[in-house]
């Protein structure tokens, strides 16, 4: 478990150093369009222009049947949109695929759609996994964004880029994990 745990954590750090080398370019790009934000399903680029016009004075409402999550622990699972198959089936050694095939950032909660495991500490083996659903998880202004991985090490983003990285890696099969204390998130990251 632990060579194959190891290996692809070396595959991912391989994965964001490469996606990393080109980034400073891209990175532009993504903090050019933080207003936009980013969608659960892809639209093209006229009708997010027509959202944005739209909806800079409304709120945003959270999906139906969301449920939020407020126990403290640590909820992790794979960025894999396009893994929404495997959830419910095991891998290789007998443990659930927790895979995370949406999410976005709405107001003050980050929204996912998928399971994931749960942990009471973070050094701990997965004592839980969800079942399918839509999942909502309080942020506040303290919340931290992170992105863990590649040559420089753990970055701090805004909550704005952190939402777009989000869309950007949605099928990277990153690893993705919340922590949660007092009824909200205190820190969010994906990394390799």
């Amino acid at each position: 478990m632990k060579k194959k745990t190891l290996g692809v954590i070396l595959t991912l750090a391989l994965g964001i150093s490469l996606v990393a080398c080109g980034s400073k370019k891209e990175n532009a790009d993504v903090t050019a369009n933080t207003e936009t934000g980013s969608i659960f399903e892809p639209i093209d680029d006229s009708a997010a222009a027509q959202d944005k016009d739209t909806d800079k004075d409304t709120s945003s409402s959270l999906p139906e049947g969301v449920e939020f999550n407020t126990a403290d622990g640590f909820y992790s699972g794979t960025l894999q949109s396009s893994g929404k198959d495997k959830i419910g089936a095991a891998n290789e050694y007998g443990s659930l695929y927790t895979i995370i095939y949406q999410a976005q950032i709405i107001d003050n909660n980050l929204v996912i759609y998928g399971n994931f495991g749960y942990r009471n500490f973070q050094d701990q083996d997965i004592v839980s996994v969800s079942d399918n659903g839509i999942y909502a998880f309080t942020i506040t202004d303290d919340t931290t964004f992170q992105m863990v991985g590649g040559e420089e090490g753990p970055e701090i983003v805004s909550k704005e880029d952190f939402d777009n990285y989000l869309t950007q890696l949605m099928d990277s099969q990153l690893y993705f994990e919340i922590e949660i204390a007092d009824n909200h998130a205190t820190s969010v990251s994906i990394s390799s």
